[in-house]
């Protein structure tokens, strides 16, 4: 009777409480790249997850702090784009062109200073590169 009786407290306590679904989080965000990236971080961090049908990435609670902590990585990552303004129209087409070809994302703003694109380099050796390509792009342009 003692057993029967822990079972049934065992079976009533996991129908109130669910079963392990309080042990779960979930992050779900709509900027582009961001889910993707998010899951790549897990695989390479070893952190097991699944994708519900609502978009959501769930994990175990166990892993919250260093899910918190690729979270924000990619959080400052995304947040640091780089704006770029350069006084000509051809030399604002040319580095547009330059970063198409690299494959580099941008988007770009009016502002009352004039038109600036901004962009997400990889490193700050590629900014120098090719904001330097433009400029000797548009120096060349003015010789002709």
């Amino acid at each position: 009777m003692k057993k029967l009786l822990s079972c049934l407290i065992f079976v009533l306590t996991m129908s109130l409480f669910g079963c392990g679904s309080s042990d779960e989080q979930g992050i779900k965000d709509s900027r582009e790249g961001f889910m993707v990236k998010f899951q790549k971080e897990l695989i390479e961090n070893n952190i097991p997850f699944k994708t519900d049908d609502e978009g959501y990435i769930r994990y175990s609670s166990e892993y919250k702090e260093a899910v918190e902590k690729i979270k924000n990585q990619i959080d400052k990552k995304i947040s640091s784009e780089v704006g770029s303004k350069f006084e000509d129209e051809i030399s604002t087409k040319y580095f547009r062109k330059l970063l198409d070809e690299n494959g580099i994302s941008y988007r770009t703003e009016n502002r009352k200073d004039g038109e600036w694109t901004y962009w997400h380099p990889t490193n700050k050796d590629q900014v120098k590169e090719i904001e330097m390509k433009v400029v000797v792009h548009a120096f060349q342009q003015r010789k002709k």
